[in-house]
């Protein structure tokens, strides 16, 4: 099930962002959600978000008053979340992807919908390289984030499908100021 408890993250907009696709991609989602790829993609994108918007709230705190997603893709922040007016959103990715979310306001089968607009993922980065690049582009350390890691512990504890994958990871960096 997609719902099941304890709510990892709720997206209030990803169905509307999946337009007219969204009753036949959320049934097959409902239907085969134990499948191990699908459990495995939504760990991942739920894990990442909650993580990521967890960190920006504690920035935001810390008095950070902008917010930078690169490679946006169908991410709903700017749209939903509270947090977006207390802080200055810039999404950047490919014209079509932000059209599209321009249109419709969700998420679809990611990478065959990226490549369907002319956008197809060409990278996979090892955690050394990731950091070795932001490091290029002047962020300070990376700390490298497994997927077990991104959220509560409790939260794992699902008669569910979702079980964390421990190839799934993110770079966790900041500009440092000063």
């Amino acid at each position: 099930m997609l719902k099941r408890e304890p709510v990892i993250f709720a997206d209030t907009l990803a169905q509307a962002m999946l337009g007219e696709r969204a009753e036949e991609l959320i049934s097959y989602h409902l239907a085969h959600g134990t499948h191990p790829v699908l459990a495995g993609a939504r760990a991942q994108v739920t894990c990442r978000s909650r993580y990521t918007e967890d960190r920006l709230a504690d920035a935001i705190g810390r008095g950070i008053g902008q917010y930078v997603l690169l490679g946006a893709g169908l991410d709903s922040f700017a749209y939903r979340s509270p947090l977006a007016g207390r802080v200055r959103v810039f999404e950047v990715d490919h014209p079509a992807t932000q059209e599209y979310k321009r249109r419709v306001r969700g998420t679809d089968l990611v990478g065959q919908a990226a490549a369907d607009w002319g956008e197809p993922w060409r990278s996979v980065f090892a955690p050394g390289a990731m950091a070795a690049l932001l490091a290029r582009h002047g962020f300070g350390p990376a700390r490298d984030v497994g997927q077990r890691d991104m959220i509560p512990a409790a939260a794992w504890d699902r008669s569910d499908g979702l079980r964390p994958a421990e190839l799934c990871r993110i770079a966790h960096a900041a500009i440092p100021f000063g």
